[in-house]
């Protein structure tokens, strides 16, 4: 299963964590998910941000879509019984990751 860069419209926190606990139980079959999403950068990093991501990141922030950090979407793996084994950044757009995810313990 895979999502591309529309992971941030279901957030918030409690809002991704659930999704992914759901995506555990609904689908129990499903070992591997593939997330790629833009996070957003560190508060303090914005003044090397490519044009691209400051657009990105004002235009979010105008709409009142808050875009999560990559500490954030880590912190939903773990909590939702998912185990992120590998990460895959990517500069284009910047600060965009492909988070390859297992089952946690297995199960």
């Amino acid at each position: 299963m895979a999502s591309f860069l529309m992971g941030h419209d279901f957030w918030p926190w409690e809002n991704y964590v659930e999704l992914f606990r759901q995506f555990r139980t609904q689908l129990p079959n499903l070992k591997h998910f593939l997330l790629c999403d833009t996070h957003r950068s560190p508060d303090d990093a914005t003044a090397d941000l490519p044009l691209f991501t400051m657009g990105f990141e004002t235009a979010h922030a105008l709409m009142g879509q808050y875009i999560p950090t990559r500490p954030e979407w880590e912190s939903v793996f773990e909590e939702s019984g998912w185990k992120c084994v590998r990460q895959h950044a990517y500069s284009t757009p910047a600060n965009t990751v492909i988070f390859q995810l297992e089952r946690a313990g297995g199960a």
